[in-house]
């Protein structure tokens, strides 16, 4: 029996003319999947809090393609103030938006406070991302067809219980920074599928990843807790490269055939941590990607960032 070739990203066709946000792309997978995209032609906005390391990757792009379409701009995801000035300054720029990559976030964090008074882990890799987006909705309508792209996790398949009631639930002791990191992922997923049903119709539509197993600059910022230590250890030994891990959230901003699959997935590698455009069945994930959550979910987030 022949093996199927896995789908890499020398096969992104000629990107020129599409415009994409890549969150926390001045680092690690976000890097790689600026330069995927740049050096196919995209006009590339590089989305983070630091404008040093923003700038620097900025550069480092242009080394490799001078006339690279890419440029940074400011944005902390774990302040809905920053998020709406980004998203004014953008839409000042009158620019559409054909790709817009949630790749920003943390991972075991200890338990502290965003500046609007929410769980670190919670504020920036949920709330953070679900306000920007839905602020930058219209931008996508009117530049479709267009993709949303939200990195999730497999961590999400082992949230037992997901505090849809009470978002400020996890800054307590007894939810571990683990748990609370698995619960922000279980987050995405639901939001991810929703949001596609949500855009039916519009010509944008929405996808959720898994990058796997990767090496990059998180692992050095979770706490030190017994499981945040062997999640370490796992990643050193089995971890793929910041570039490998990039790859299924390119395959699912590019290509064509992930239309025709669609968003019921959570695309990525398997259980078995191989490949990584492998569509999972969300059935085989959790029981808790159900309708009832995502709509839940979607209503109480609407409601706590005010949109």
């Amino acid at each position: 029996m022949t093996k199927t070739k896995e789908w890499s990203t020398d096969q992104i066709e000629d990107q020129s003319g599409k415009v994409v946000i890549v969150t926390g792309g001045n680092a690690g997978m976000g890097f790689q999947m600026v330069k995927a995209l740049a050096l196919k032609h995209a006009h590339v906005i590089i989305a983070s809090r630091s404008e040093e390391k923003g700038l620097a990757a900025v550069a480092e792009i242009r080394k490799l393609m001078p006339d690279a379409k890419v440029d940074f701009m400011k944005v902390d995801l774990s302040s809905f103030k920053s998020i709406k000035e980004f998203v004014s300054a953008y839409q000042e720029k009158k620019l559409p938006l054909h790709l817009l990559i949630n790749n920003a976030g943390v991972a075991d964090t200890p338990h502290s406070k965003t500046v609007d008074g929410y769980e670190v882990t919670i504020g920036v890799n949920h709330l953070g991302p679900f306000l920007l987006t839905v602020l930058l909705l219209d931008t996508l309508k009117k530049s479709a067809p267009a993709r949303v792209v939200t990195l999730s996790s497999i961590s999400a398949g082992d949230v037992k219980e997901l505090h849809l009631d009470d978002f400020t639930a996890f800054a307590k002791s007894d939810i571990t920074n683990y748990d609370t990191y698995g619960v922000s992922k279980m987050y995405n997923l639901l939001f991810s599928v929703h949001l596609d049903k949500v855009l039916e119709g519009t010509g944008v539509h929405s996808f959720s990843v898994h990058p796997g197993f990767v090496k990059t600059d998180m692992m050095g910022k979770m706490e030190t807790s017994m499981s945040s230590i062997m999640k370490r250890i796992l990643v050193k030994f089995l971890g793929q490269s910041p570039e490998m891990g990039a790859t299924s959230a390119l395959y699912c901003g590019t290509t064509a055939e992930v239309i025709e699959k669609g968003a019921n997935y959570m695309y990525g590698s398997n259980k078995y941590l191989q490949g990584n455009t492998i569509p999972n069945e969300l059935s085989g994930i959790s029981p808790l990607i159900t309708q009832e959550n995502m709509e839940k979910l979607w209503d109480k987030t609407k409601a706590e960032v005010g949109v």
